[in-house]
């Protein structure tokens, strides 16, 4: 049976220098999406084993291969290597490395997931919103 794929429209204008998740319900195309519309950026695909494993094994691995990299750096199923997190960002605040995430779970069934994410990468958040909100007079 041929699944019909069904057009999306999604822009996702991230400034340089700016790292961020692409959140969604599973089997909705996040990956698909990605692989159409930044084919010339890294993608990093933890669903593959090899790929997995290296990671897996050796999280400072993300950091030597991409310290020097200036384009967008995606990595897919983030979910599977949290220890990636640390190396993430340390290679955001070290060596302004852009990336977008893409975690494949449910935020009830995976708690500690966000919980990490938000230790490691909340001075980020924390700096974006402060961007765009006005300050309050007190």
């Amino acid at each position: 049976m041929m699944k019909k794929i069904k057009k999306r429209t999604l822009e996702l204008n991230l400034p340089t220098n700016r790292s961020a998740f692409l959140w969604g319900p599973r089997k909705t195309g996040k990956t698909y999406w990605i692989n159409k519309n930044y084919a010339d950026s890294a993608i990093i695909d933890l669903l593959k084993t090899d790929v997995f494993a290296d990671y897996a094994s050796r999280p400072s691995l993300l950091r030597e291969r991409y310290q020097e990299y200036r384009k967008l750096v995606v990595i897919d199923e983030i979910q599977m290597v949290p220890d990636l997190l640390n190396e993430i960002h340390w290679l955001i605040e070290n060596a302004s490395v852009s990336f977008l995430m893409i975690p494949n779970l449910p935020y009830r069934r995976f708690p500690w997931f966000f919980s990490n994410t938000r230790q490691t990468l909340e001075p980020h958040a924390a700096e974006l919103s402060s961007k765009r909100a006005a300050p309050k007079a007190h």
